[in-house]
């Protein structure tokens, strides 16, 4: 796995040595002892991993003699037929990634790429990517994605193959305890979508998600009302319950299976307008597969959602976030974040799940600086009119609360631009949404949070303007509001306001209202670190 990571040919003169070494091994493998602790790994994983390397580098070597390749081929359909058995230990998430598994499953795509006739080769990659570990799943469909060109079709055929297995796998791993007729029925439907890449009528076109995993789903839960009648019966809320707990639906499909399959999934790589039309359909129809999954909420007060964004919600979002920057007007980006702002309150913890991969992954695609706020402005103006986000929702004014923080870049984990100076100009252009955001959304919690943002180098634009803005706010504060640590972001916030603009603060009747009011209000306090700036700024205005 090293040579095929390092993806540089072996010396000419190592080749044969190697392939004579490979068949030493074969013709006398090591014995297994007794003892199941003791036993080595298969002498598969040494085989087709020299294998593997052959086909990878020098399939042309292997080819100018017939005996070479035909030994090579015999080896692959013996493991092909037969699978050696796996390690007592083993496990679906195990990742080391040097197991025979995986060497067949990348020589099964290079030799598909270099013959798509190949009935061997498509046996082999279709049992990688219906593998045990979801690892080799991964590792087939990322190297097809590289080789997707001399593919054709057949990698069209591998994004169809990959999600439905993804879906059958589900039915086979989770939920209640199948029948055996259920199993000999799973068993039929596996080998059926083998043979359907295999002899190559598997079908090219976008799989469609929102059906398969409607089917899916709807098998599960035939199942389990099978082996529990009683399940899903309704239950009575007692005279006590406040609100209806609503839970994320099951998702009809194996998320690790999906996420591995089409981790190749990127419009940040060059493709064609084919390809990339395709990759935003795909896209599109994930991110619909993590909202059909969240409860709808039409009366907050009756109902609420419990539960928290999956891995694979985490994986969509995001690549939706890295996709925003990268689409064209055309490709109207702004419907994929419009589309998250609006699940609003009752799904809180999904669209804060959004903005950390957009401060994170969508600041890193974005071209520039000046192109990042752009689009954050958008997302921005967008809540600030969005009923939504109105924070005077019942049941949802903590939950608009976090939402605004991270919305505004206020999350110190994900705000790491604030302290770069390439975006002190862009930042000085929010200056007016600042200004509207702190009018509908400044409550204690939000003020903590932009304290301490506001004093970073990039937000330099915002630090007199935010005078006015917080001096309104504390005037309604009460000695509640004043936890988690506000004073101390107060004070610094002051000093850092002082040492910076001190002389426009003096300049300015209203700034500097604005500032002494705040002080007066921190100082009230009795902290010392607010009377020793008291003094501070008294001895300067005197000087």
């Amino acid at each position: 796995m090293n040579v095929l990571a390092a993806g540089k040919p072996l010396p000419a003169e190592q080749l044969a040595p190697l392939l004579s070494w490979l068949k030493e091994r074969d013709s006398d493998p090591p014995l297994k002892p007794e003892d199941e602790e003791q036993r080595p790994f298969p002498i598969e994983n040494t085989i087709l991993g020299g294998i593997a390397v052959l086909v990878a580098f020098h399939l042309d070597w292997l080819r100018e003699d017939p005996s070479r390749i035909e030994w090579c081929q015999a080896k692959l359909e013996a493991v092909a037929d037969n699978p050696p058995e796996a390690p007592s230990f083993d496990s679906e998430v195990a990742i080391s990634g040097f197991a025979w598994g995986d060497f067949a499953a990348v020589t099964g795509v290079r030799l598909l790429a270099a013959d798509p006739k190949d009935v061997l080769a498509r046996r082999l990659v279709a049992q990688a990517i219906n593998g045990f570990h979801y690892r080799t799943t991964a590792s087939a469909m990322s190297l097809a994605f590289q080789l997707r060109d001399r593919l054709g079709a057949d990698f069209d055929r591998l994004v169809t193959l990959s999600v439905r297995w993804a879906a059958l796998r589900m039915l086979g791993t989770r939920g209640p305890e199948a029948s055996q007729t259920d199993k000999e029925e799973w068993e039929t439907k596996k080998a059926k979508l083998l043979a359907s890449f295999v002899d190559g009528s598997l079908s090219t076109e976008v799989p469609d998600l929102k059906r398969i995993d409607a089917d899916t789903r709807a098998a599960y839960e035939e199942r389990r009302k099978r082996r529990w009648p009683e399940y899903g019966q309704h239950v009575r809320r007692e005279p006590g319950d406040r609100r209806e707990e609503l839970h994320p639906e099951m998702p009809g499909f194996d998320e690790r299976v999906l996420t591995g399959a089409l981790s190749w999934l990127n419009p940040q790589v060059p493709q064609s307008p084919e390809e990339r039309a395709r990759c935003l359909v795909l896209m599109r129809a994930l991110l619909q597969l993590t909202f059909d999954r969240i409860p709808k909420v039409d009366d907050p007060e009756k109902a609420e959602i419990k539960g928290l964004p999956s891995g694979f919600d985490d994986w969509i979002f995001s690549i939706v976030a890295r996709a925003i920057p990268q689409l064209t007007s055309d490709e109207n980006p702004a419907s994929l974040w419009k589309a998250i702002l609006d699940l609003g309150a009752p799904a809180h913890e999904w669209v804060e799940r959004y903005f950390w991969h957009w401060f994170t992954d969508g600041l890193q695609a974005s071209a520039s600086p000046e192109e990042f706020v752009r689009l954050w402005q958008s997302m921005v103006f967008y809540a600030l009119s969005n009923p939504k986000w109105d924070p005077q929702q019942r049941y949802s004014h903590y939950d608009v609360e976090d939402m605004v923080i991270e919305l505004l870049g206020l999350d110190p984990r994900w705000n790491a631009f604030a302290s770069d100076e390439s975006f002190l100009v862009p930042l000085k252009s929010m200056t007016a949404l600042f200004d509207q955001a702190a009018q509908r959304w400044f409550t204690p919690r939000v003020i903590r949070n932009f304290l301490h943002f506001v004093v970073k180098p990039a937000a330099a634009p915002l630090l007199l303007r935010a005078l006015p803005w917080l001096a309104t706010a504390f005037t309604s504060f009460e000695s509640y509001d004043w936890r988690d640590g506000i004073e101390g972001g107060l004070i610094e916030y002051l000093h850092v306001g002082w040492k910076r603009e001190g002389q426009n603060i003096l300049a300015d009747p209203k700034l500097n209202k604005a500032y002494r009011d705040l002080l007066a209000s921190v100082v009230s306090r009795g902290s010392h670190a607010a009377i020793a700036l008291r003094d501070l700024v008294a001895a300067g205005a005197t000087a």
